[in-house]
């Protein structure tokens, strides 16, 4: 596990077009199970014609969707570890849906909850006013994440899928 000095160092921004090179070796170097659990499907592998697809669509500023970048410094770089989306529902705009994704290397190093603090942070100026995720039932690090907002929070699980839902405001 990293320590805090690690957590000190690291820098969340916004995604910008530029970013979708890293974001896509980024997504591309995903486990089998860290994409499992961040796009609730089997997968054995991102191609890399998907990674780029997922990293422009993440990068693109599309309105409505927010994505934030954690990244560590590195010998030569600064080096992406995790990315949190936020994405505004279209039928009630005071509503997101929150994904978050580690590095396999980084996870549970607590990259996680940095960002899913700063993309609770952005909400307020977004007006949204509830978060929610959607996971596999066995994913208790998105459990954990909705815990350590310190706020109340829902979840139910149907049909082989739990809904997160956490009211901001």
């Amino acid at each position: 596990m990293m320590t805090q000095n690690f957590l000190s160092a690291l820098t969340v921004r916004a995604a910008r077009p530029n970013d979708v090179p890293v974001v896509a070796a980024l997504l591309g170097g995903l486990s089998q199970r860290s994409l499992n659990l961040r796009y609730l499907i089997p997968l054995p592998h991102l191609s890399s014609e998907r990674a780029l697809q997922e990293a422009q669509r993440l990068c693109g500023g599309e309105s409505g969707r927010i994505t934030l970048l954690a990244f560590v410094e590195a010998e030569t770089a600064a080096e992406l570890v995790g990315l949190a989306e936020l994405v505004s529902d279209r039928a009630d705009r005071g509503v997101a849906e929150v994904a978050i994704v580690v590095a396999d290397q980084y996870q549970r190093a607590g990259i996680g909850s940095v960002l899913s603090q700063q993309i609770a942070a952005f909400a307020p100026s977004a007006q949204i006013h509830s978060i929610r995720a959607y996971s596999l039932p066995h994913n208790h690090a998105v459990r954990r994440l909705f815990a350590r907002s310190g706020r109340p929070f829902r979840s139910d699980t149907r049909q082989g899928m739990t809904c997160y839902q956490l009211r901001l405001i």
